[in-house]
């Protein structure tokens, strides 16, 4: 072989290396086509805030403010039923007395005591301190008691102070929180009245509110409830009106000197006096009667019920990472508080009593609702570092361990749910490294797990489906989540393969077009199943492939996250943006679905309709998935910007302004763009303290073939499927522009979805709504070029979030995004709708179930080529242009036998039938610009032998010299004929 020959062998050579090494993974390839090896090293999130906007902000803010804020003060019956069990027949006084900021128990002893007519609040005093302060008394925590107190013109109180021989003095404040929370105590100087033996008689307010007592006192005291007696001496976010509308807590100080000492003050009949007459406010005769004739609600407690306040919890830690709501994160303390004091004392944090305690003589989940307790409880301590929720939570999973150590976990309750708490035990490990922790996780996983012959881990081990096993509820997800934790603290690389098994066993046989998971609260596997679709599955679904994006950590992890939370998650979420559905079906039609032998809805309608049956009067808006919907919306601040020393992965893109960290230090990265409207994102970096050097990684997803980021002064060609990475020093107000390469891709049914299709624009699933589509159903035949010209708009103020018109027989037919339809759009019943549709001309699966098909080909451009698609079908006419360097021209543009043609600086080619890979040669402008040059054979060529017809022989190999070959092969953009054409053939071969 010649010189030449041979080094235009290597030519070719080097050039499909290169094809191969850089070119961006199938577009539709096989599920495990990207698969990480995993890290043990897991991404973390330090996000603090997202400060969203647009449509998630939009909802996911109006969640905050309209369900998780007052989730708990509206259903305290989630804590109460524990107070109940851990007390027997008394609620825990300091459930209502809350917590004690300033010290007063440290010389009072305050209880509920019997006064010989009944129940009175007592204060006995231990010692005189330096100087007296407020008790909290949360009254409202007693659900027997008055909270509207509107139209009230006096404050009544009873006091006693018959056992004291010297003068008392009693301040009487109280906090409403209609709007924020205001404080009001009496003024110095003003007046309120004595009555006692049947007169009445003025009394001066003493300095800071006290109202002084004759020695021995018997009495009421009436204080007139207007602002000349009582004014606001603490508010928060308040609305500044004295309204009494709801009036929760009230703060009160005793002074007494040390004649009081031992001796007990008694106030009683808290009342308000009015038009009305006389309302008594809080008498103290409810609090101790509890059991089955207190304050237990009516309805049945269900054996998930202890999980709920666990659940709100873990949801509205999300919920705060993505908003740094202050009331939210004052609310989530004083659930803390309560539940702390509603805790038993040797730890027990469930809703049952005996030997139904931890399932062990009754079929219940309890290890199951503490297992969310604790997990919610070590997701508040993370945020805070405050010590409270760590203990309450190690102190509920010491009384777990204690009974289970000597024991299997397995009880009567269910496999998979009560093994749950292997999860809970991996957790606590994390944050306090007691081997003990670490060591019960293991031997749930080895011992009650991995030895189920038909579990799910031996099925995972051998190859077979998530369904094929008997552990089918989607509860289960939740033990698979403990895999994670303990691959990273052991390093066993089993726990990561089982993992993944699972994970990628599930996504192909059990997740919906809408990224959500299970039918009829199962695996079933088929995707293509009509039934329940239960908002917890799918959340259950988020948190697990969050987990497991941590150790996974590639792009198609992620983009599911993306297709569950923009589909699935948003979906469940009503118009309210209260209160969520139960299911959220594919399709929703009116008295399609049944479960159980159960009759539902079938369409988007509260999960307090459609599960009813666990409606309670002590929590009425509580149920499984309510308390569950906080931590899917926000479980995007979990994923959105995650990052491990010095790198920093971006998988949200929409209007934000994320402030996180990266390797320790501060940073916030803003964006300005529509997505998923349209690609275009700019994303701009400030918040630093100084220049920083790390890698910031973008996620380009699997259907953005042809994507381009834009930094530095350069534009890039972004691999999809892959994270493209900028690692520079970085400084603040440095941007980059990300184009997303926006495309229309589809998922061809089969079985009960035969002859449907459903259609994805990016990462959104259209759905044809009736509210929007009135004329249409799934009877309407869409045709696939007008979809792909559908004209795409942002929806409609308080409407749809994304619609794409879409012509059909001559007429405009509007679909909208799948988490927008099946509302009710101010109507009094929601809309039908259907995410499976008839398309003409739809492409098929390819390489198993997928979301991602098209029929168009792939078109790979070299540098400096620009683009409007990186995807067209076989016969359409593909044009781009080139932006040429400065001295430099373009010498030819050439794919193996594809004809390349140029009119006026635009070139154009026809599409053919498979992938084409475009080459670009350069030459210098100046060599062609010489007056009067001549070509010279005898001039050498760059990396030529100067033999004859050097130029012809490498026309003939498809070389322009080796030089310029090896140039472009650096670059990914020659492409060799011969390479070409087994490429070409190979896509045909898989089509």
């Amino acid at each position: 072989m010649t010189n030449k020959n041979i080094r235009c062998f290597l030519c070719l050579l080097l050039s499909a290396v290169m094809l191969f090494g850089i070119l961006p993974q199938e577009l539709y390839a096989d599920n495990k086509a990207n698969e990480n090896e995993g890290s043990t090293t897991a991404l973390k999130s330090n996000i603090q805030n997202m400060n969203l906007a647009g449509y998630v902000g939009e909802n996911l803010i109006a969640n905050v403010k309209n369900w998780q804020i007052d989730a708990y003060e509206n259903n305290r019956g989630i804590i109460e039923q524990i107070a109940i069990v851990n007390y027997a027949d008394k609620l825990a006084i300091d459930h209502i007395l809350g917590t004690d900021y300033f010290g007063v128990d440290g010389y009072y002893a305050i209880d509920i005591v019997n006064n010989g007519n009944g129940n009175a609040l007592g204060w006995k005093l231990k010692h005189v301190p330096s100087s007296y302060s407020d008790r909290d008394h949360k009254f409202a925590n007693d659900l027997s008691t008055l909270t509207d107190w509107s139209g009230a013109s006096d404050l009544c109180v009873m006091a006693d102070a018959s056992a004291i021989q010297s003068q008392v003095m009693v301040r009487i404040a109280f906090e409403e929180n209609t709007v924020g929370r205001e404080s009001y105590k009496l003024k110095n100087g003003a007046t309120v009245y004595l009555i006692q033996d049947g007169k009445e008689e003025g009394v001066t307010v003493k300095s800071d509110g006290y109202v002084p007592l004759p020695t021995g006192f018997v009495g009421k005291i009436r204080m007139p409830l207007n602002t000349d007696t009582f004014y606001c001496y603490w508010q928060e976010s308040s609305n500044h009106t004295f309204d009494l509308s709801k009036v929760v807590q009230f703060q009160l100080s005793v002074w007494g000197d040390s004649k009081m000492i031992g001796k007990t003050f008694l106030l009683d009949d808290f009342s308000i006096l009015g038009s009305f007459g006389e309302k008594v406010v809080w008498d103290f005769e409810n609090v101790g009667k509890r059991g089955t004739g207190g304050n237990v609600g009516n309805g049945n407690i269900q054996k998930w019920y202890g999980e709920f306040v666990g659940k709100l919890l873990n949801g509205m830690a999300y919920g705060y990472k993505a908003t740094a709501n202050a009331d939210l994160k004052a609310a989530a303390l004083q659930i803390i508080d309560e539940l702390a004091a509603a805790q038993g004392k040797d730890g027990y944090l469930g809703v049952f009593i005996g030997n139904a305690r931890y399932s062990i003589a009754s079929n219940n989940w309890d290890l199951w609702n503490q297992y969310h307790c604790i997990s919610g409880l070590l997701e508040w301590y993370k945020i805070t570092e405050n010590e409270k929720p760590l203990n309450v939570a190690k102190k509920a999973l010491d009384c777990i361990y204690e009974t289970f150590k000597d024991r299997s976990y397995i009880v009567s309750g269910g496999f998979e749910t009560n093994r749950g708490i292997a999860h809970g035990y991996a957790q606590m490990y994390q944050i306090t490294k007691d081997q003990k922790y670490l060591n019960e996780a293991i031997r749930i996983i080895e011992e009650d797990c991995k030895n189920n012959a038909g579990g799910w881990y031996p099925m995972a081990l051998a190859g077979k489906e998530f369904a094929d096993s008997n552990c089918l509820r989607w509860e289960v997800l939740h033990m698979v989540m403990t895999l994670g934790i303990l691959f990273e603290e052991t390093g066993n690389k089993e726990y990561y393969e089982v993992m993944s098994a699972v994970w990628e066993s599930v996504l192909k046989t059990d997740v919906h077009n809408a990224g959500t998971f299970t039918t009829n609260e199962g695996a079933c596997g088929n995707p293509y199943a009509e039934g329940i679709v239960e908002t917890c599955c799918t959340i259950a679904w988020a948190a697990f492939t969050n987990e497991y994006y941590k150790y996974n950590q590639s792009v198609r992890v992620a983009d599911e996250l993306e297709r569950s939370y923009f589909n699935g998650i948003l979906a469940s979420l009503l118009d309210d943006n209260k209160y969520c559905t139960y299911n959220t079906p594919v399709n929703g039609i009116e008295g399609s679905a049944s479960f159980h032998g159960g009759g539902y809805d079938g369409r988007r309608v509260p999960s307090q309709k459609d599960i009813a049956l666990q409606y309670n009067t002590a929590s009425p808006d509580m149920n499984c998935c309510q308390a569950n919907y906080a931590r899917g919306i926000g479980q995007i601040s979990e994923w959105a910007v995650v990052g491990k020393g010095t790198e920093l992965y971006l998988n949200y893109y929409g209007p934000s302004s994320i402030v996180t960290k990266v390797d320790g230090k501060a940073i916030t990265l803003t964006q300005t763009t529509e997505y998923p409207l349209n690609g275009t994102v700019k994303l701009v970096i400030s918040g630093l303290t100084a220049d920083t050097t790390f890698t910031l990684k973008l996620r380009i997803p699997t259907w953005g073939y042809g994507s381009k980021v834009t930094h530095d002064g350069k534009t890039q060609i972004a691999e999809n499927g892959k994270y493209y990475e900028v690692t520079k020093t970085w400084k603040n107000g440095d941007e980059i522009l990300i184009d997303l390469a926006m495309s229309f891709t589809y998922w061809v049914g089969e079985k009960e979805q035969s002859g449907l299709t459903s259609i994805f624009y990016g990462p959104i699933l259209l759905t044809l709504d009736n509210y929007y589509a009135p004329s249409c159903d799934q009877s309407t035949v869409f045709d696939l070029p007008n979809i792909e010209s559908a004209k795409l708009s942002k929806g409609e103020m308080g409407g749809a979030w994304i619609t794409a018109d879409v012509t059909v027989d001559g007429a405009t037919v509007r679909l909208v995004d799948f988490a927008s339809a099946g509302k009710y759009n101010g109507r009094s019943e929601p809309a039908t709708y259907w995410s499976w549709l008839k398309v003409q001309g739809a492409p098929k699966v390819k390489n198993g179930v997928t979301w991602q098909n098209t029929d168009k080909y792939k078109i790979t451009f070299g540098e400096h080529i620009d683009f409007d698609t990186a995807l067209a079908y076989a016969g359409t006419t593909v044009s781009f242009t080139v932006n040429t360097p400065e001295g430099k021209l373009v010498e030819s543009i050439s794919s193996g036998e594809l004809s390349v043609t140029e009119e006026n600086g635009v070139y154009s080619f026809v599409m053919p039938d498979n992938n084409v890979t475009l080459s670009l040669v350069l030459k210098d402008a100046e060599e062609e610009d010489l007056p009067g040059k001549e070509p010279d054979s005898s001039d050498p060529k760059p990396g030529g032998d100067n033999g004859e017809n050097k130029d012809n022989d490498n026309e003939k190999e498809g070389c322009s010299g080796w030089v310029t070959a090896a140039v472009c092969a650096g670059i990914g953009a020659v492409v060799a004929v011969g390479a070409f054409g087994i490429i070409s053939k190979k896509r045909k071969e898989n089509k």
